[in-house]
């Protein structure tokens, strides 16, 4: 026995083998990982003479008895799908399971490898994928994988499947023992199973429409240095526009079952100089740092939210290789957030530099430069260069780019630095940049006061209201004038009091009759957009143009209120109980308001006298306005 333990690597006294008996029974029973005849006669036959000598050693037996032991290869991954219906296939999806495996264990055995992965549905159904990725294997035709470093291994496994859609939501899980051997965070990795899940909601597609998963541009597996700060962007888009969120969660053996014995990397070693972070809103990891040398693991749950509901849930299981070699990572350029007005040419220099003095290979990622028109380019020499590394980004953007979140384009600078006994240990260093692109502010609008109404008017030919993408106009308003600048677009959300008054117009004028009684006021028009219409009709992930310019009404009535009548109109009594009579040398009309400026009361009069009804108005001082074209009265009316 002990030449094979030896063999395998592993190094067992009492206290490994009673570890070993929790955890491997636990997910043995668990997983029914052993379930085939040999297997369970070979588990049988250890259990019944080791039992006898020694009660730990009969898991140990069992556990060398089946293949299990060389199982473990799993470093990360995540599932994605995509929405691909056909006539008579409503809910219709295409899966991809994406695998990083290990190659070789750490005693240089080799790892298992998987060619096929089963997938479970989430409708109590499941198939196999096969492998689709590398160059085919010689006997059996399936793709083998493709090496993209030392020890690590691409698989991509594809499959469809097709939902009833009566249920709200699936949870699609794929489970294959187990993690790689070595993973310091997660206790004895080896025998841990390696889990990974989505959840595809299915509401009513007329409210929600449909939905695909968010699609990752960079790999799960990073290096980190010891003492350096480690950063890291999945690089994720969503198709659909839908608002992510990211969150730290313990990876998964099973369906919603963490790990046990999981550790957070920060954990480990824990102090104010190791502290990891995870941006809810942009996915970006970041490790203040890493204080020793191992293999560590993280998973990030991201949730896709449209029109205020969850529509779908993925997770990602990520590995980190920390080194230390003394090197220190890159450094790119910081920048900052860029709002674009749709039409416009996007051209920036991002320089990354290296104090180690290594070559650096400076690249970009994201759905800019995938674009199937006018995609973005980064011109910058290919391959490891002397820093610094200067490339320029350039974007020309057109009204297809239209989207309702951020365009996010991450730079990855890496140096290729390496070690004679191990090959290459990049260090990189990350820096994110949104681009949010803005269809232009309408041109002209104006604001007509006369009537007793605000009228506001604008072009009736904006270049973008032929867009699919256009819903219609809407017209906001707030208290008092403004000479804000809102180089950002986002006007309503800067807490500057402007309140939606009208939306969907397919006019190009509105008149604001539900005036409240004030100094002033401010309007702005923007144009509303959304990401896709449902067959019901609802906008799904709406956005908005950039503001127009404001246009201000000052009331000349609102102050110097004056309880002198006018010699054109006169109304009495005052204080008054049940009712006003009103005397009118011309048609008028009356406006009541509180004092906190609503209106309460708003009626047309005629020449001569004229009984206003004040019953359903509560005691108290009002503000009375009496106008019509030549003349306006302004003053105070006490209800007792």
């Amino acid at each position: 026995m002990e030449p094979i333990i030896r063999q395998l690597g592993f190094t067992f006294n009492l206290d490994n083998i009673r570890t070993i008996f929790a955890f491997h029974s636990h997910y043995l029973i668990r997983s029914n990982m052993i379930n085939d005849a040999d297997n369970t006669s070979a588990c049988s036959t250890a259990n019944k003479w080791a039992s006898i000598l020694f009660p730990f050693l009969a898991l140990l037996l069992c556990f060398l008895a089946t293949s299990d032991v060389f199982a473990s290869h799993n470093r990360a991954g995540e599932i994605s799908y995509i929405h691909a219906p056909t006539n008579d296939e409503e809910f219709r999806y295409e899966f991809t399971i994406t695998i990083y495996a290990a190659t070789f264990q750490p005693n240089g055995m080799p790892s298992a490898d998987r060619d096929s992965l089963e997938l479970h549905w989430g409708d109590n159904t499941n198939s196999t994928l096969y492998r689709q990725n590398g160059p085919e294997a010689e006997f059996t035709g399936i793709p083998e994988g493709e090496i993209i470093a030392p020890g690590i291994r691409k698989n991509i496994y594809d499959g469809v499947h097709v939902y009833d859609g009566l249920a709200d939501f699936y949870v699609i899980g794929m489970q294959d023992p187990n993690r790689n051997q070595g993973i310091i965070n997660v206790d004895t990795s080896f025998i841990v199973p390696f889990y990974l899940e989505d959840t595809l909601f299915i509401p009513d597609p007329l409210l929600l429409g449909y939905n695909s998963s968010p699609v990752f541009s960079l790999p799960p597996i990073d290096f980190a240095e010891v003492g350096a700060v480690f950063i890291h962007n999945p690089t994720v888009f969503d198709p659909d526009g839908d608002v992510l969120h990211f969150e730290l969660i313990t990876p998964l053996a099973f369906q919603s079952e963490p790990v046990l014995g999981y550790v957070s990397p920060d954990q480990l070693e824990p102090g104010p100089n190791n502290s990891l972070s995870l941006n809810s809103e942009t996915g970006e990891v970041i490790w203040d740092s890493p204080q020793f040398e191992e293999e560590f693991n993280i998973a990030i749950l991201i949730t896709e939210t449209r029109n205020g509901e969850t529509v779908g849930t993925s997770i990602r299981d990520m590995q980190i290789h920390v080194k230390n070699t003394g090197n220190q990572p890159p450094q790119i350029s910081e920048t900052n957030n860029t709002f674009v007005i749709v039409g416009d040419t996007i051209d920036m220099p991002f320089t990354a530099t290296d104090a180690s003095d290594q070559e650096v290979e400076f690249t970009a990622f994201g759905i800019p430069f995938a674009l199937p028109s006018s995609p973005a380019d980064f011109d910058v020499p290919v391959g490891f260069q002397s820093p610094p590394v200067t490339g320029n980004f350039q974007w020309i953007t057109t009204p297809a780019h239209l989207f309702s979140e951020a365009y996010t384009v991450v730079f990855k600078a890496e140096d290729n630095f390496s070690l004679p006994d191990f090959g290459p240990i990049p260090l990189t260093d990350i820096q994110t940049w949104n681009i949010f692109l803005k269809a232009p502010g309408l041109g002209s609008v104006e604001l007509d006061t006369t009537g007793g109404a605000n009228k506001i008017s604008w072009d009736a030919d904006y270049t973008y209201s032929s867009d699919e993408k256009f819903t219609g106009f809407s017209v906001w308003r707030k208290v008092g004038c403004d000479a804000d600048e809102f180089e950002d677009g986002e006007f309503q959300k800067k807490g500057s009091a402007y309140i939606k008054v009208a939306e969907r117009i397919d006019a190009n004028n509105f008149v604001d009759n539900d005036l409240t009684w004030h100094d002033s006021f401010s309007y702005r028009v923007v144009a509303e957009f959304a990401q896709s219409i449902t067959a019901g009709g609802v906008p799904i992930n709406e956005f908005q143009s950039m503001p127009s310019a404001q246009m201000c009404f000052e009331n000349p009535y609102a102050t110097g209120i004056e309880v002198a009548n006018s010699k054109e109109l006169s109304f009495y009594p005052n204080p008054a109980s049940d009712y006003i009579q009103v005397q009118l040398k011309s048609k008028s009309q009356i406006e009541l308001f509180t004092q906190k400026g609503k209106r309460v009361l708003s009626e047309q009069l005629n020449e001569g006298s004229n009984k206003v009804d004040l019953l359903d108005l509560p005691s108290g001082i009002y503000v009375i306005k009496i106008f019509n074209e030549v003349d306006n009265h302004i003053s105070n009316l006490i209800i007792e």
